[in-house]
């Protein structure tokens, strides 16, 4: 078991606090980061990749956005094909804090 283990978050897209736009309020539990597939090959994947390839972590966090219209803690393609499949991440995947339950309350 693990003394102690190194954790990567918050995967993926995670930079929104609050916003207003209009008469919507966004914050980080029902935000939908609408990423382009470039820009997640650019910039948001690569250090979690290094995380995972080259830091041998043992954990990743799945952030509270949604991204590309999928909660990150409910995400396959980012949670299986990405890090597990493309990476070969095989550690834990953890939520933030009550992200888990955004999946069903906030997106």
């Amino acid at each position: 078991h693990f003394q102690a283990a190194a954790c990567c978050k918050h995967y993926l897209a995670n930079s929104m606090e609050a916003s207003i736009e209009g008469k919507t309020t966004w914050n980080r539990h029902n935000f939908d980061a609408n990423v382009s597939l470039r820009d997640m090959a650019d910039f948001y994947l690569p250090p979690f990749q290094a995380c995972v390839e080259k830091g041998k972590v043992a954990g990743l966090m799945c952030s509270y956005n949604s991204v590309r219209g999928t909660p990150a803690c409910a995400s396959d393609w980012l949670l299986q094909t990405i890090a597990r499949e493309e990476w070969r991440f095989d550690g834990y995947v953890v939520s933030d804090c009550d992200a888990d339950q955004d999946v069903f309350t906030a997106h």
